[in-house]
């Protein structure tokens, strides 16, 4: 194992040739891990594997829902809140899905001064 450098430390020295997995635990919310395993034989030890490279954290919870800024006829302009839990690792980005408009998509048509601000959903 290796908290972010190339320098690796000997974690577990596994006897049991069953055992192949193992819980790695006091890890640091946020920092960036990297693990290796070699195989041991009577002739003596592999090479190590390449590293698998993790962050300590998990996935962030889903932003709020995406709300209209403006929009014209043919375009619109959106904006999102950053997720309740980012799972202990920034945020670095978003992605940002859309449908193809075909049938069966779900249009929203706003006008606050016929629904008070509330979207209207209409179905194709």
């Amino acid at each position: 194992m290796s908290a972010g450098t190339s320098e690796f430390k000997l974690i577990q020295n596994e006897v049991n040739p069953s055992v192949k997995s193992m819980n790695v635990t006091g890890l640091t919310s946020g920092q960036i891990y990297q693990f290796r395993v070699s195989a041991i034989n009577f002739n003596g030890e592999s090479q190590m594997s390449e590293p698998l490279v993790k962050y300590s954290c998990l996935l962030p919870s889903a932003p709020a829902p995406i709300t209209r800024v403006s929009g014209t006829r043919t375009s619109l302009s959106v904006q999102w809140q950053a997720p309740h839990s980012d799972g202990g690792c920034p945020i670095t980005g978003y992605n940002l899905y859309r449908d193809d408009g075909g049938s069966g998509s779900i249009a929203i048509e706003v006008d606050p001064a016929v629904v008070s601000g509330k979207p209207s959903y209409l179905k194709h």
